[in-house]
């Protein structure tokens, strides 16, 4: 294998990553987080029903925020740091110093300082799916602010209805809207990943083809083993200093 063919390989992983990151960052900021709003929004609401005012909402939305962190936002959160790792943008310094920052296990403060950086990020990387999701995370965002607003002046009316149907906020149930959107976000992972699975064996296949077959059967089976594989090959091609 020359020197050229080596290099080559190397671009191909890094494209490879790359893109296998940002789709998977599209996915986890697409559905899950409209789901997320939709709960908030839905919880809000219930409050403003039950309550003559949204002082105390707070503590109802940081135990969804917190779910939300430990189901989803560590595996988000893992993502961007391979992100701020792997793009060519003057916007993964940005990224590296939020990663850095305190305010990543918060759900709305997140998305405030996060999709400002994700749209440059997916605009540099000709990523348009990415820049969508995250113009829509923004919008909701909005959506939301706007709606805790018009609910707090709400609650302290006295014009409000008492509602029999609306029970303990902590007892609401997922609506069927809310429950497809998660099944829908969770298929969608599901073919993201499978689709990342097959581009790399694709590029594993495609570069093992090129080493003799004794050597390329060593090397297949001391990366099936691994979780990265394609960290795995590199480490493997450079061990052996595989010339050609």
């Amino acid at each position: 294998m020359r020197i050229t063919e080596i290099t080559t390989v190397g671009h191909l992983f890094e494209s490879v990553e790359l893109a296998s990151t940002l789709r998977s960052i599209a996915s986890e900021i697409g559905n899950p987080v409209t789901a997320i709003y939709d709960k908030l929004t839905e919880f809000a609401e219930r409050w403003s029903e039950n309550h003559d005012s949204m002082k105390n909402f707070g503590f109802l939305e940081k135990n969804i925020n917190d779910r939300w962190y430990n189901e989803q936002g560590d595996n988000l959160i893992a993502e961007l740091y391979h992100l701020a790792d792997q793009a060519p943008s003057q916007a993964s310094a940005q990224l590296r110093r939020l990663l850095l920052s305190n305010t990543t296990t918060n759900f709305r403060t997140l998305g405030k300082n996060l999709t400002p950086i994700l749209i440059q990020i997916g605009l540099d990387t000709n990523y348009n799916h990415l820049v969508r999701n995250a113009k829509a995370w923004q919008q909701q965002e909005k959506n939301f602010a706007q709606t805790l607003e018009k609910l707090d002046k709400y609650s302290a009316s006295s014009s409000k209805k008492p509602s029999s149907t609306l029970g303990d906020t902590s007892a609401a149930s997922m609506s069927p809207t809310r429950s497809e959107k998660i099944d829908q976000a969770a298929a969608d992972k599901k073919i993201a990943r499978a689709q990342q699975q097959i581009q790399i064996e694709q590029l594993i296949n495609s570069v093992l083809t090129k080493i003799p077959k004794g050597v390329a059967g060593e090397i297949r089976n001391a990366i099936s083993r691994e979780s990265n594989k394609l960290m795995a090959l590199q480490k493997e091609l450079t061990k052996r200093n595989i010339k050609m």
